[in-house]
């Protein structure tokens, strides 16, 4: 957005913006412009977005906990923020397109985390009951959907970002690393 605001925005700021998917969000900001800007606006977002892939990958050690779950035969999802075009970019560059049978975007649910509409669709596409399920995330939004959703939270605690703010909320469980999340899944 910043041939038509004059400016960058900063990683605070992007990250204050955080609700809506990515569509949802340029829509947001771009409210007071022509639908075409708001499409020209998008389109060079996902071209931005899809070049920037080359500097993505998953946090270390987040391959053996996946691997270490597929041997346990247990259901996954992925319930993220992100529009549905933007999570299969990231899960296509990642290697994860078929990895996971549900993926929940920001497109498919009316209203973002930290309420409880994704992971209550998750759980529901995989057949589990919304408190047998454990939610594994990084934000204030992940932990207060979690537990919106009567879920069992754990707090991704290697991604350091929100640390302050989530140790203000008191999580239940907390993960140093992606192994430990094994710990958390009785």
């Amino acid at each position: 957005m910043a041939p038509i605001f004059g400016r960058d925005f900063s990683r605070d700021e992007v990250i204050d913006r955080f609700g809506p998917s990515d569509e949802g969000m340029i829509a947001r900001e771009l409210a007071d412009h022509t639908p075409q800007i708001r499409t020209e606006a998008t389109e060079r977002y996902y071209r931005a977005y899809t070049d920037a892939h080359d500097q993505i990958w998953a946090f270390e050690g987040i391959e053996g906990l996946l691997k270490q779950l597929e041997n346990r035969a247990l259901p996954m999802a992925i319930m993220t923020g992100k529009g549905r075009r933007a999570a299969d970019l990231s899960l296509a560059h990642l290697g994860w397109a078929a990895r996971f049978p549900v993926v929940v975007t920001g497109t498919e649910v009316l209203a973002a985390k930290p309420a409880p509409d994704g992971p209550l669709l998750a759980a529901q596409m995989l057949g589990i009951a919304p408190q047998n399920c454990v939610y594994v995330g990084d934000s204030p939004a992940d932990l207060g959907a979690a537990r919106a959703a009567q879920m069992k939270p754990v707090v991704a605690g290697w991604h350091l970002y929100f640390e302050a703010q989530l140790r203000a909320m008191k999580p239940e469980n907390w993960a140093a690393a992606p192994r430990d999340v094994l710990s958390f899944l009785v």
